[in-house]
């Protein structure tokens, strides 16, 4: 391979990167306003006296049948809770990785 084809296959992998690069600080800044703005409330709200009685309400029939209540499903919550467990260990080992490389 000669220079300039080097030069422009390293110029798109650049490139391609980069868009990922700024994909991903967008997501960063979105999930971190969302830890703030819902997630923090969900692992507050699950397992409280407030979702133990809203779970009683719903059990009863006090909750309209239009209303929907995945918050009041075990699996919802919990579920949502290990993917963002999931997404937490794959930043460390990423970090890892990138640390270990400088």
């Amino acid at each position: 391979m000669d220079s300039i084809e080097r030069i422009k296959m390293m110029e798109e992998k650049m490139n391609r990167h980069q868009e990922v690069t700024n994909q991903l600080l967008e997501l960063l800044e979105k999930f971190g306003n969302s830890f703030e703005e819902n997630y923090k409330d969900l692992d507050h709200y699950y397992g409280s006296q407030e979702y133990q009685d809203d779970l009683a309400a719903y059990d009863q029939g006090k909750v309209p049948e239009d209303i929907f209540c995945g918050v009041l499903s075990e699996d919802g919550l919990w579920d949502l809770f290990g993917d963002n467990q999931e997404i937490l260990a794959e930043f460390l080992e990423l970090s890892c990785k990138l640390v270990r490389r400088y």
